[in-house]
């Protein structure tokens, strides 16, 4: 993103399903793995993927992982972005400019596959730290992983990330785009399915990034439906609030 889609996002969940379907016997054994039990999880926008693909992958999975996932982006209308960080350079002037030219760049060949947000920075963690953390020990932080992160920045600040992500601007109308959003909104298209997987939702209520009262909707909805659900909710929760907890090995 700006030059993937959220059409190109989900293409990639159901490939990565077909890669597995076909590839896993080979790696762990056809007698190793029954390719019709599995899970989905994710956090925030893994979590929106992941209640997503228990829409719209096949075969489905037994179960889908929310962990403070938005599920229902048309009902987030007009907001003050709260994600808002400071930029990795100082562009002057030239600021706008230069940002409204990156987030209309649609070339895949410009995209990033990785890129470390601002507290992964060197200044905020030691590099061998990220290394060791993503498993990649060639992996550098350039200016053109910060420059990413200030279009998104940008974008957050212009309240544009769906707008963007859904695009816009290739819709004849609003109604055709309102239309679209909720075509991909995990909550409403359960209002044309009835055998949606068992669902465990996690997300902190105080939550700035995606409010809990998406959970809270999604999670009635669900029980509406007669769909096995289990809440599990951190009072005062920020988004990611889970890397605050420390596990003791004594």
């Amino acid at each position: 993103m700006p030059q993937a889609s959220f059409d190109d996002i989900v293409d990639d969940c159901k490939d990565s399903l077909a890669w597995c379907i076909k590839n896993l016997p080979d790696i762990v054994g056809a007698d190793n793995i029954d390719l019709d039990r599995y899970v989905v999880g994710g956090d925030s926008a893994g979590g929106t993927l992941s209640t997503l693909s228990g829409h719209v992958l096949s075969p489905k999975p037994k179960v889908v992982i929310d962990v403070f996932g938005l599920v229902d982006a048309p009902g987030l209308g007009k907001r003050e972005s709260s994600h808002l960080e400071a930029w990795s350079k100082d562009y002057g002037d030239e600021l706008e400019k230069v940002m409204e030219k990156a987030k209309m760049d649609r070339d895949p060949a410009n995209a990033e596959f990785m890129c470390p947000w601002y507290w992964e920075y060197p200044d905020q963690m030691d590099p061998e730290d990220l290394k060791a953390f993503w498993g990649m020990p060639n992996f550098t932080v350039e200016d053109k992983h910060k420059f990413r992160m200030d279009v998104l920045n940008y974008i957050h600040m212009k309240d544009e990330l769906f707008d963007i992500l859904y695009r816009k601007n290739t819709f004849a109308s609003e109604d055709e785009y309102d239309k679209y959003a909720k075509s991909v909104s995990p909550y409403h298209l359960l209002d044309s399915t009835s055998n949606y997987p068992p669902t465990f939702i996690l997300h902190g209520t105080g939550d700035s990034a995606v409010p809990v009262e998406q959970s809270y909707e999604f999670a009635k909805r669900l029980r509406e439906l007669g769909i096995e659900v289990d809440e599990r909710y951190k009072e005062g929760g920020e988004h990611c609030f889970e890397n605050k907890i420390e596990v003791s090995h004594e």
